[in-house]
């Protein structure tokens, strides 16, 4: 017989991680359109313009560790269980703007309502 507090907490994870997923392939499908916007602009501004040349900009601390881990992995390295054993702690989002303030200025209400 399965053990229900083990069940729980992997139904708990399945869940955790599936909305995870669905939140990232909202921002992936979203970046994709503002992507295509642009492919759209630039072919509107320079219809020669070969958008095959433009490279990716990574933050350099990303592609770093990207770069490790491509390596690791072509040398059949398993980093994962180095990664389970570190205690990965979210970052706060910064920088994120406020409903009705401008770039999470506090000090100034971007919309105001007349009385």
């Amino acid at each position: 017989m399965a053990e229900t507090h083990v069940v729980s907490a992997l139904v708990d994870k399945y869940a955790e991680l599936s909305g995870l997923i669905l939140d990232y392939q909202k921002k992936i499908d979203q970046m994709c359109i503002a992507v295509g916007h642009l492919d759209a602009s630039i072919k509107l501004f320079a219809p020669d313009y070969d958008l095959r040349s433009i490279r990716c900009k990574v933050p350099s601390h990303l592609a770093v560790i990207a770069t490790l881990m491509g390596e690791m992995a072509d040398r059949k390295i398993d980093f994962r269980e180095a990664l389970s054993r570190i205690d990965i702690v979210p970052k706060k989002p910064r920088g994120a703007g406020m409903r009705g303030k401008f770039g999470g200025d506090k000090q100034e209400e971007l919309f105001t309502r007349a009385n």
